[in-house]
């Protein structure tokens, strides 16, 4: 299994990120919110100063999408519990 994340925030903010928490995962940074709302239907937000993407999930199985999670608040976001939960019942 792999782990990806990606981010429309800036690389500093991202760095911080991945050392607070240790990830060891990559994780994309700077990305153009309404270039990835266009492709994946992420909620984009554009009415603040920064607009952004609201959190969205996938687990891909080769190449089939087996779930999306899409979120405007906290509640309703894929945890990493969740995810482990899920994937081992994948071939």
């Amino acid at each position: 299994m792999e782990v990806i994340a990606a981010s429309n925030d800036f690389r500093a903010d991202v760095e911080k990120i991945v050392t607070n928490l240790k990830l060891s995962f990559p994780v994309a940074y700077e990305l153009d919110p309404a270039a990835i709302s266009e492709a994946t239907g992420a909620f984009y937000d554009c009415e603040d100063e920064e607009p952004y993407l609201h959190a969205t999930g996938f687990i891909l199985n080769e190449a089939t999408v087996e779930t999306a999670i899409y979120s405007t608040g906290s509640l309703g976001r894929l945890t990493a519990e969740d995810t482990l939960r899920y994937t081992r019942d994948l071939p």
